[in-house]
């Protein structure tokens, strides 16, 4: 497991230098890459360049990847903690959190590894890309004052996430909504390749199944997805992180070409005008290799954009 930034020259350059050693040392282990895309703006000049050239150095020696954005950590941090001033520890923090949230241990279930979770949702080599949804996310100063939610409320807003939206809203930056079941909209969802929910705390056995039922919509799923692949229940008993009820969803679905989408297009326009080019040409990275970067990435973005 390695967590890597793609902004910068040591997470996007050394990082997948590292990685791909290791790949070449230990060719039969599970490689599971957790990447944090930059900010939209503001971070460093060539962060578009440097991400495009590290998910396709990476794309083919790694197994799965888990995406975060900064620009999604920073709304979870404004609008759901009340960090008037986030910070890039704030961001560290939530990523902490959702992995945490994660790979603790799992009520018996020994055989939770990495490569349980990547059998479950990066087994077809043209997508590996998972996110993980998390709630509830409250303020320190508010936390103490929340009334308990149900399982079937952060499981509604779990399934919420991977609503379809013009307007591309992320369901996770808002708060939970406790009235009208989302189950019983008309809401379209993005394509699944396989979901894994993850339950930790008070726990009802009877709950199980109709958890489940969440995301049994086959039209979830392409049709060559096997019905026993697409979703995924575990629970651990104990608390985490001193709150009754926490969930968390591992999905691969085809709402994360979104994100690619803007990094790569935003690379293209400062390549077309071979802008900051020649910086990587002193170090031996050619225009040729700029190109198939892009083609790679390019292609991801299509298998995801065409899932259906």
């Amino acid at each position: 497991l390695s967590i890597l930034s793609c902004a910068g020259g040591t997470g996007s350059g050394v990082g997948s230098y590292i990685v791909n050693e290791l790949n070449s040392e230990y060719p039969t282990k599970t490689f599971v890459n957790s990447v944090v895309l930059p900010y939209s703006a503001g971070e460093v000049i060539t962060q578009n360049y440097n991400t495009v050239l590290a998910l396709a150095k990476l794309y083919d020696v790694t197994d799965m990847f888990i995406i975060f954005s900064n620009d999604q950590l920073h709304k979870m941090s404004t609008n759901l903690l009340k960090n008037a001033n986030t910070q890039l520890q704030d961001l560290n923090d939530l990523i902490a959190m959702k992995m945490g949230s994660i790979f603790q241990p799992i009520n018996d279930t020994p055989l939770f590894t990495f490569s349980d979770i990547v059998s479950q949702l990066a087994a077809h080599l043209d997508y590996k890309l998972v996110t993980i949804k998390s709630a509830p996310h409250y303020s320190k100063e508010s936390q103490r004052f929340e009334s308990d939610i149900s399982w079937s409320v952060l499981t509604e807003h779990m399934k919420q996430t991977l609503k379809q939206s013009e307007a591309i809203v992320d369901w996770e930056t808002k708060s939970l909504r406790t009235g009208q079941s989302a189950r019983r909209s008309q809401a379209q969802y993005a394509a699944s390749i396989g979901n894994v929910l993850i339950t930790r705390g008070d726990w009802k056995q009877e709950s199980g199944e109709s958890l489940k039922s969440y995301f049994s919509d086959k039209s979830m799923y392409p049709q060559w997805i096997p019905e026993d692949s697409r979703f995924q229940h575990f629970h651990q008993n104990r608390k985490y992180l001193n709150v009754s009820k926490f969930v968390s969803l591992l999905s691969n679905n085809s709402s994360i070409y979104h994100l690619l989408n803007n990094i790569s297009e935003r690379a293209w326009k400062v390549y077309s005008h071979g802008a900051h080019v020649h910086q990587y040409e002193k170090f031996c990275i050619s225009k040729c290799q700029f190109l198939e970067s892009f083609a790679k990435i390019e292609r991801i973005i299509k298998s995801y954009k065409e899932l259906k």
